[in-house]
């Protein structure tokens, strides 16, 4: 069967320790002209006590894909509401994936939304004085072909100054990495993020992004090598300005294919780790790695024992990672324990 598990792992020493039990769940009422169908809030944050925001998507009722947040006030949540999308729009999809929270009464998301010609562009939504605006559109790399681009993560390092990660479509028709830049609140074009020496050029994106420092980010992502093996890799910005992704370089047992990078997280300026998976050489099994940057540079990927009871069975992973502390950070993950069975993430 398959079994959910975490785990601690730092420079410094950790320990467990144990935390009230969270309010039962409850409902969140979907914007008003939701179908009742499906609905899912996918990405929350908070900018004060008791104050936060989470967002997703809903189906309306003409059976379209919509983008919605919900807000908390007080401690209190209220009903989710549609975010408006920008002015092109074919009004047929639209999702929020990531919010993030820069001051109180401040957030941003990022995401996508499909245009008048069917074409899938990206989008951001901004919460100014406690109230969620409409979304706008993100120009794309001058090289875009226009067809598709969407942004995924989005990460502040300061008060109106954030980063959103994703990708876009080339005029080759291939898929590459960008990132998106708000200054002083206002967002910008996004920009291709070059890839590492040994792409083939075919495909990139970023994933999840996190800020360690005003001017200081990290996006993970993955890329195409010039064996057409798809790679993990890093990009930083320093002192404002993103540079090229470099290549992960894999754990020492691993076959040289099938790794993957899916969450980042910094507890000081120049600190940060991102977690995944690989695959070792045996060529059968996935195995928990785990790559930290250290005083501003990004080392290596490490394994990660398993626990205990994960007997060889094929399927362990790392999927969340969040830090409460310098050198204190904590991952979460699924693995297939030795009671056998499929597992998922």
């Amino acid at each position: 069967m398959s079994s959910a598990f975490a785990l601690a792992f730092s420079a410094l020493p950790v320990a467990a320790s144990a935390s009230p039990l969270p309010n039962a769940m409850a409902e969140l009422l979907q914007p008003a002209n939701s179908n009742n169908t499906s609905a899912d809030l996918s990405s929350i944050a908070c900018d004060a006590p008791g104050s936060c925001s989470a967002t997703g998507i809903y189906v309306d009722n003409n059976g379209h894909d919509q983008a919605m947040v919900a807000r908390k006030d007080g401690g209190v949540w209220s009903a989710a509401t549609q975010v408006a999308q920008p002015a092109n729009n074919s009004d047929t999809y639209a999702n929020l994936p990531s919010v993030v929270c820069d001051a109180p009464g401040s957030c941003s998301a990022a995401g996508l939304y499909q245009d008048t010609t069917g074409h899938n562009q990206p989008m951001v939504a901004r919460e100014i004085g406690g109230v969620w605006g409409g979304a706008s559109e993100v120009t794309q790399p001058a090289n875009s072909n226009g067809a598709f681009a969407q942004l995924v993560s989005v990460a502040c390092d300061a008060p109106g100054s954030c980063s959103a990660s994703g990708g876009y479509q080339d005029s080759d028709g291939h898929t590459q990495a960008m990132v998106a830049q708000e200054s002083g609140g206002v967002w910008g074009a996004a920009s291709e993020v070059a890839q590492p020496a040994n792409s083939n050029n075919t495909y990139s994106q970023l994933g999840g992004v996190a800020c360690d420092a005003p001017g200081s980010c990290s996006a993970i992502g993955a890329y195409n090598d010039n064996t057409n093996t798809s790679r993990p890799m890093i990009a930083q910005e320093i002192g404002g300005v993103w540079g090229g992704a470099t290549e992960v370089t894999q754990p020492i047992n691993s076959n040289g294919g099938g790794e993957q990078l899916y969450s980042l997280a910094c507890d000081a300026p120049g600190s940060c780790s991102a977690v995944g998976y690989y695959t070792d050489n045996t060529g059968a099994q996935s195995q928990l790695m785990v790559v930290q940057e250290i005083g501003g540079v990004w080392g290596g990927a490490t394994e990660v024992a398993r626990p205990v009871n994960s007997g060889g069975n094929t399927l362990a992973l790392l999927n969340s990672i969040a830090c409460d502390a310098p050198g204190s950070c904590s991952a979460t993950g699924v693995l297939v324990d030795n009671n056998g069975g499929a597992g998922s993430r």
